[in-house]
């Protein structure tokens, strides 16, 4: 990969790129470059980790993706061009910044947005996890996702959807790093061979893991709530309720099956059995209110 290097003085003038507030960073921080490191209309954004524990594993999944990105040829797919260099030390990586960006995570989270819409755009979400899945090996090492979730994804001006921080991707001979979906659910404990951990208690990503990330996605935007933080009984037992709601039913079987031992699903297509007109009365505060009044 090439690099962007600075002084430590040039960084200190750098001026950071503030992120929505709904949009945490735990990891790192952004920076934008000045003029006249750009190359395009955009700006250059620096990616600056807090702590270098991590960066092999991210150096390595970025310059693994970085030189394989014309056979993996998925152009949603943001691969950071150079490293970032401050004083003879790698710090993070850069790229450029998407123009008038939206973060998916917002959009899914937002009641003013049409349920129609949001539906859309966990359709496309799922094309691009379905092309990442099937991606060849490339040097006998396998893709997955590892922390998929919403925040993830950002729109463009033109609103299309862009994958970011590839960095915490899983390339299957390195170590895995904790998943937004997976590191606080406690039901997966009871099915470790479907979600293998390592001893440090961090799954291994799989296609089975990337699917559940998926498939809460949707829980978590139908529900307009975590789903993926629900106790196995009472995660059940809504899932019965969108069925008595009129779900389809091979959408509900991608919900059921993420805490049994079948293979997830990628739902992707399954998502016009989404009863459109019901999904007000699918929030899991209603089902709550309807359950505790034993109307259902």
């Amino acid at each position: 990969m090439k690099a962007i290097s600075l002084t430590k003085r040039q960084f200190n003038k750098l001026k950071r790129y503030e992120l929505p507030n709904e949009v945490l960073s735990t990891e790192s921080k952004l920076y934008v470059l000045n003029e006249s490191y750009c190359i395009s209309d955009g700006k250059l954004l620096l990616k600056y980790f807090y702590s270098d524990d991590k960066m092999p594993i991210k150096l390595f999944n970025i310059n693994t993706l970085s030189n394989y990105a014309d056979k993996i040829n998925i152009p949603e797919f943001m691969i950071p061009k150079y490293l970032g260099i401050v004083d003879s030390n790698i710090v993070g990586f850069v790229d450029e910044e998407i123009l008038n960006a939206t973060n998916l995570g917002i959009i899914l989270n937002d009641p003013k947005v049409d349920n129609e819409k949001k539906l859309d755009y966990l359709y496309r979400v799922g094309d691009i996890v379905k092309r990442g899945l099937s991606l060849k090996k490339f040097k006998d090492i396998k893709f997955n996702f590892g922390d998929l979730h919403e925040y993830n994804f950002v729109t463009d001006k033109d609103d299309n959807l862009h994958v970011c921080d590839l960095d915490s991707c899983y390339l299957d001979s390195n170590y895995p790093l904790n998943s937004y979906y997976l590191v606080c659910n406690f039901c997966i404990n009871s099915l470790q061979n479907k979600y293998k951990k390592n001893k440090d208690n961090i799954v291994y990503p799989s296609d089975n893991s990337d699917l559940f990330c998926y498939n809460m996605m949707i829980l978590n935007t139908i529900a307009r709530d975590k789903v993926s933080l629900m106790k196995m009984e009472d995660y059940f037992d809504y899932i019965n309720y969108l069925k008595y709601l009129g779900f389809g039913e091979d959408i509900l079987k991608s919900f059921y099956n993420l805490y049994t031992n079948a293979d997830n699903i990628n739902p992707y297509c399954y998502l016009d059995q989404v009863p459109v007109d019901k999904i007000g009365e699918a929030g899991l505060k209603i089902y709550k209110l309807k359950r505790n009044k034993n109307m259902i």
